[in-house]
């Protein structure tokens, strides 16, 4: 034998398994448990999402401002236009930058 097991030799096994050790009858415990468990994920990752929106929603402005801050800084020190140039930017762009990040962000904070 190789050690490749196929899905004949597993559903063997899983036979063999039952018949040694017939499921315990808990009167519908273990279902309650995982359902109880999977509310509380749910809502647990729920919160994560919105903190995680809120906090983005708070640092959307303190962010607008240090980027045209920076734009202003590379303006004066380069004495030339760049991309972050107070007349040329747009607030939004912050916003949709830190939207796109959201996702990453949160799985971060979910591990």
């Amino acid at each position: 034998m190789t050690g490749i097991h196929n899905q004949r030799d597993d559903e063997r096994l899983r036979g063999l398994f039952r018949e040694a050790m017939p499921p315990v009858a808990d009167d519908g415990f273990s279902d309650r448990v995982l359902r109880r468990i999977g509310r509380r994920k749910r809502m647990r990752r729920a919160v994560l999402y919105l903190a995680a929106g809120l906090g983005l929603a708070i640092a959307a402005r303190p962010a607008t401002e240090l980027l045209m801050a920076a734009g202003d800084w590379m303006t004066a020190s380069l004495g030339q236009s760049v991309v972050l140039a107070a007349d040329r930017f747009e607030p939004m762009v912050v916003v949709v930058v830190l939207g796109l990040l959201s996702p990453f962000l949160v799985s971060l904070l979910e591990d």
